[in-house]
């Protein structure tokens, strides 16, 4: 039954973390077998603590950022994210360059906080 959910719902493209591959090409395995056309997959990396190995954003853990969610409600969840996981949530969820993810990272290692000076991290962005 994994994957079968993309042919009940006529799905053309799913998005996914890595964890998820293996359900979203059975479902591309059904599309092509019952609906007789393809269907696309695009996986991302699975958004981890660096330092611990758990899953930053899930949904099933009650950490993940909806994107039906209120702004305060975003923001809440978001300043909850590990420390160690900030560089990996500015590379997955922000379309910032890495050339400035870099600089960031860097501040973060010099033992800036962003949290005490937001204003000038801001205008640094």
């Amino acid at each position: 039954m994994q994957g079968y959910d993309s042919v009940a719902l006529d799905v053309d493209l799913e998005i996914g973390g890595t964890d998820q591959t293996f359900n979203m090409l059975a479902g591309r395995t059904l599309v092509k077998r019952y609906l007789n056309r393809e269907k696309f997959v695009i996986t991302t990396t699975l958004l981890t603590n660096p330092v611990t190995g758990e899953k930053l954003m899930s949904k099933s853990l009650g950490t993940g950022v909806g994107l039906n969610l209120s702004s305060q409600e975003m923001f809440g969840k978001v300043m909850t994210i590990a420390d160690a996981g900030v560089i990996q949530v500015f590379v997955d969820c922000t379309r910032l360059p890495m050339e400035k993810i870099d600089a960031i990272r860097k501040r973060l290692e010099s033992g800036e906080n962003p949290k005490i000076s937001s204003l000038s991290w801001r205008m640094r962005l």
